[in-house]
């Protein structure tokens, strides 16, 4: 009997320290899961006030209408942005609550006096955005061309996506009047006209319109964009074709025709090019053309010129007998770029917290977690939360949300077009920079002929201007004390390091700028001063507008500030650490990986033109 009692008090102290047990070890995983949701509040309550703050900033950024106070509310939680002017700056607060959890974030926005701006961690020209195989960039993009995933694998964008509404139906250049009557094909010595023009930007030609009257029964024109080759139009360089047919130009009145380029080429931002029109050889005082133009016209930049024969390398080009006064037009007008943008095969943003934006004209095949708004979502789009558009061709929107006309989207009427975004430098402000180096400004030296450094070479580089390439290699180090110039190719590869002297610095950013290409490869490093928010700028003026080779060229775990293409194309490849990025056209892939840092939006010029706004401190607050 004593033996059972035993054993049954053994079991009883058994079951009760088990039941102990038990309990501690659910109120432990309770405690865990409490704490993890408490976790997750605090980061959505986060993003939902950082998304606050960016909306009002890029609001402001763009001259666009905004109160004193914005409430954004997502999933019955509120987010309250105020914006208070003090001085001459902005103080933006967003307060944030999401499941009871408050975070508050504070960014204030200054006058900038800077003539260069970088607001995002990628930003492109006309050309647009090519994204391949796992390639990531880790902050926002904005882009006046497509942005594009291209082949397998996923791209990510983790912040907002941008595209500016297409130009091409917007005038690049043009002359809006005529008053006079070229003729063309009417003698010999003017078979082919030409109509000068001023690329304002780096793009593809769209399409012309000229006002074309015919008289008889004339052939067929010929069009062509082609390069400016010191003040003549250069027959070697044909960048877009078009035909004007003969059937399509009246024979009663002076009338628009407008015809459609087959680009192979591109313009290149501040360069000339002159717009071709040619006839056949022999000229007909009876079957001809004549256009209108205007000679002291309005368009500054525009000249016309005839020839007998555009394609001989012996043309001469002439001004027309009348001899009106430059600048002399043709009444044209030309077009660049997309008629229509899109984003395609992205996905933008990361669950949680799905508080991403992306905005295109057509967004295609895409997987945005937030918002979206286009005029057409198709291709089995998912969008993860609101949507505004047009149409819905192909896709569904706010699949776990349920917003008020799920999944029609006809939540609203696609917002207005993002405006198109002006090159951060302004090229004038490149080529004064440029040239203060050449002249010896500021102390500035210079060394004529190749610098090469490789083979664990140490030295310092004052303010200097190479006239030749720049090599360096093997583990060889710089410390930077002034900008630099180089006139040919700047190669960085297998350990080479720039590092900005701080002392001499102080608080202006540096700028390393070539007219050549510029490749950086094999865990190549330049760096500024990162920790007090100093950047070292890599900037190449080379018009390369395509890969093989491109103006600048990332490869293989290189790590570097900031790098700029003025008129190129750039391609970053496998791995390298960037912190921001401007292109005309830009290409990434095979895992490269952009991190954006907001701290590099301005760079640190002494004066110039006013920036807009620029951003002074972004940081979370009690």
């Amino acid at each position: 009997m004593n033996k059972g009692q035993v054993a049954l008090t053994a079991v009883l102290f058994f079951l009760v320290g088990a039941t102990a047990i038990g309990i501690g070890f659910t109120s432990f995983a309770f405690e865990e899961t409490s704490a993890t949701r408490k976790q997750l509040r605090a980061k959505q309550s986060y993003f939902l006030a950082e998304a606050g703050i960016e909306d009002a900033a890029y609001r402001i950024r763009e001259g666009m209408t905004i109160g004193t106070s914005e409430v954004l509310s997502l999933d019955g939680q509120s987010q309250t942005t105020d914006i208070v002017t003090v001085g001459n700056n902005k103080e933006i607060t967003a307060n944030a609550t999401y499941a009871a959890s408050v975070r508050k974030i504070k960014t204030i926005l200054s006058p900038s006096t800077s003539d260069g701006t970088i607001n995002y961690g990628l930003q492109v020209g006309y050309l647009g955005l090519d994204m391949k195989n796992k390639a990531r960039v880790n902050g926002n993009v904005k882009s006046n061309g497509s942005i594009r995933g291209v082949g397998s694998g996923e791209v990510l964008i983790t912040g907002d996506a941008f595209v500016a509404g297409g130009v091409g139906n917007t005038p690049h250049a043009s002359q809006t009047s005529g008053s006079h009557h070229y003729d063309l094909h009417k003698t010999t010595s003017r078979l082919d006209v030409a109509q000068r023009f001023k690329a304002a930007s780096t793009a593809k030609p769209n399409k012309v319109t000229f006002y074309i009257k015919k008289f008889g029964t004339p052939g067929n024109l010929e069009v062509r964009v082609v390069a400016d080759d010191n003040g003549d139009p250069d027959y070697h360089n044909d960048i877009g074709s078009a035909t004007i047919a003969a059937t399509d130009v009246s024979s009663s009145a002076y009338d628009a025709v407008t015809v459609s380029f087959n680009s192979t080429g591109i313009t290149k931002k501040d360069f000339y090019y002159w717009i071709i029109i040619g006839s056949s050889s022999s000229a007909s005082a009876t079957n001809y053309y004549e256009l209108e133009g205007e000679g002291a016209s309005s368009y500054t930049e525009g000249r016309v010129r005839y020839t007998q024969d555009w394609t001989s390398s012996g043309a001469v080009w002439a001004k027309h007998p009348d001899n009106l006064s430059d600048p002399e037009n043709l009444r044209f007008a030309i077009y660049m770029g997309e008629e229509t943008t899109y984003i395609e095969k992205i996905t933008i943003g990361q669950n949680p917290p799905r508080l991403s934006k992306a905005w295109a004209q057509t967004l295609n095949d895409v997987v945005v977690h937030g918002f979206a708004s286009s005029t057409e979502i198709k291709g089995g789009s998912s969008i993860y939360r609101e949507a505004t558009c047009d149409t819905l061709t192909s896709g569904s929107v706010d699949t776990e949300h349920g917003s008020p006309n799920s999944p029609n989207c006809t939540w609203d009427m696609a917002s207005p077009a993002p405006s198109t975004e002006n090159d951060p430098f302004p090229s004038a402000t490149l080529i004064e920079l440029k040239n203060a180096i050449i002249n010896g400004e500021d102390g500035c030296t210079t060394y004529n002929g190749d610098y090469a450094l490789s083979a664990d070479a140490t030295t310092t580089m004052d303010c200097m201007a190479i006239n030749g390439d720049f090599d360096m290699s093997n583990k060889a180090r710089v410390l930077l004390r002034g900008n630099l110039y180089v006139s040919g190719v700047i190669r960085m590869q297998n350990f080479a390091q720039i590092h900005m002297d701080p002392a001499s610095f102080g608080s202006s950013d540096g700028f390393i700028i070539s007219d050549g290409n510029i490749e950086l490869k094999n865990d190549a490093r330049l760096r500024g001063n990162i920790g007090a928010e100093i950047y070292l700028y890599l900037i190449t003026l080379s018009t390369n507008t395509g890969a093989s080779p491109s103006a600048l060229l990332i490869q293989n775990d290189v790590n570097t500030d900031a790098i700029y293409s003025a008129y190129g194309f750039v391609e970053i490849l496998n791995h390298p650490i960037i912190k921001t990025a401007f292109g005309q056209g830009l290409n990434i892939q095979n895992d490269a990986e952009v991190n954006y840092e907001i701290g590099i939006s301005n760079a640190n010029f002494t004066g110039g033109p006013s920036g807009g706004w620029g951003i002074t401190t972004w940081r979370e607050v009690q």
